[in-house]
């Protein structure tokens, strides 16, 4: 019988042992790049969500210096401001000046189910700068008209503050129904506002005031309402 070629023998190929000792030393060097690209992610992800953090912040304190730098545009000067809160009407409450502190800026604690404080920013949204006006006469609780000494810059649909003065300490939201296109001069509210004295201060807000309340949600992001 002839004996086998060597070179027979020297291509039989690998055993079934080695192919599975090769197979679990391709696994750990698999797991072991794996763990070094995923601590090299981790590592490269901490600069840069801190700078994604950075500038979301950036941004949202820009938005807010925004609203506070127009913050009291419109609201004019007298002692009300900052003294007294608007009263309550479903009209005034659809455009956030029902039950309102009248002031530019007012910053509010949270506390309870609320707990992010907020920063609440009133001002006009009326382009063209209006006067404020004084009542000429007494006006009783009802529909009854504001009868003023001119109606410059002020157009139906217009929201308004009436304040007492001097004092200021009692105010009310109303909107301009209708107003007179002559002398005697006068302006028709929507809803019924409360009697007001003659010589207190009617101040234009425009027809969409703005008012802008900043918080933090619960999932810690700036919530704008």
């Amino acid at each position: 019988m002839t004996p086998p070629c060597p070179t027979a023998r020297a291509q039989r190929g690998i055993s079934l042992l080695e192919l599975l000792v090769g197979i679990v030393v391709s696994m750990f060097t698999v797991l072991a790049i794996t763990q070094v690209f995923l601590e090299s992610e981790r590592q490269r992800r901490i600069p840069a969500t801190g700078a994604d953090a950075q500038v979301n912040g950036i941004l949202a304190l820009d938005a807010i210096q925004r609203d506070v730098r127009q913050a009291g545009y419109g609201l004019g000067g007298g002692p009300w401001v900052g003294n007294c809160t608007t009263g309550v009407s479903s009209e005034a409450q659809a455009v956030g000046l029902s039950g309102l502190p009248l002031a530019p800026v007012t910053i509010a604690a949270g506390s309870g189910t609320a707990p992010s404080d907020s920063i609440d920013i009133l001002s006009s949204g009326k382009v063209d700068a209006a006067l404020q006006i004084k009542l000429e006469e007494d006006r009783a609780n009802g529909n009854g008209a504001f009868i003023v000494p001119s109606t410059v810059g002020i157009e139906a649909n217009d929201w308004l503050i009436i304040a007492t003065s001097p004092a200021g300490t009692t105010c009310h939201a109303f909107q301009a129904l209708s107003l007179t296109s002559a002398a005697p001069w006068s302006i028709t509210p929507t809803g019924s506002v409360p009697a007001y004295a003659a010589g207190s201060l009617l101040t234009n807000l425009g027809a969409a005031p703005i008012r802008r309340r900043w918080s933090v949600s619960d999932t810690f992001h700036l919530r704008i309402t």
